[in-house]
C-alpha cells in the first residue's frame, strides 16, 4: 500500500504519522508532500526529526520538496536514481522525490514536481528560513514537461 500525507513541517504536524503506525508495514510506502524539514540545519534538528520519522514507520519515507525546506541543503546531496528516476537519499529510508521525475513504485506512475511559493517569505530570512529555489524554475519545468512526454503524458498520480 501507498500512504500520501502533506506537510510535516519537521515534528510539528508529526501526530498524522503516528496515526497510521499501526497500519504500515516495511512493504509499504509513505510519501510525504512537501515542507518535510529533513534538511533545514544539517546539525540535531535535522538528525532528530530524521530519527523520528524513521522510529515511526517501517517502509521507505518518500518525500517531495515544499516551499518551506532549506534548498541550499538540498542542492548539495548527491544524486542517485530510484524506481526510474533521479533521488536524494537523506538517510536510510528517507528518499527525496525531485522535481520533474516520474517513478514507478508498487506498479503505479508518480509524477512528481515539488516547490511552491512562501506566502510569508517577506517576513521570513534569506538563507535562513526562507530560499527562492522553492520556485520551479523554467528549466525544472521543462524537465518535467519532457519527462511526461516520455510517458505519453500518462501517469496514475
Amino acid at each position: 500500500m501507498i500512504y500520501i500525507v502533506g506537510d510535516t513541517h519537521g515534528t510539528n504536524d508529526i501526530g498524522k504519522l503516528e496515526r497510521l503506525q499501526d497500519f504500515i508495514t516495511p512493504e509499504d510506502f509513505l510519501i510525504i508532500c512537501g515542507d518535510v524539514a529533513v534538511c533545514w540545519d544539517n546539525g540535531p534538528h535535522d538528525e532528530y526529526v530524521q530519527n523520528k520519522l524513521l522510529g515511526l514507520v517501517s517502509c521507505p519515507i518518500l518525500w517531495i520538496d515544499g516551499n518551506h525546506e532549506n534548498f541550499d541543503l538540498i542542492e548539495k546531496l548527491p544524486i542517485e536514481y530510484w524506481s526510474g528516476g533521479k533521488v536524494q537519499i537523506i538517510k536510510d529510508r528517507i528518499i527525496h522525490l525531485m522535481r520533474g521525475e516520474v517513478y514507478t513504485i508498487q506498479g503505479k506512475t508518480f509524477f512528481c514536481f515539488g516547490g511552491g511559493q512562501s506566502v510569508d517569505r517577506f517576513y521570513r530570512t534569506l538563507g535562513e528560513s526562507w530560499w527562492p529555489q522553492e520556485m520551479p524554475t523554467k528549466e525544472e519545468q521543462d524537465y518535467g514537461m519532457q519527462n511526461l512526454d516520455k510517458v505519453n503524458n500518462r501517469v496514475d498520480y
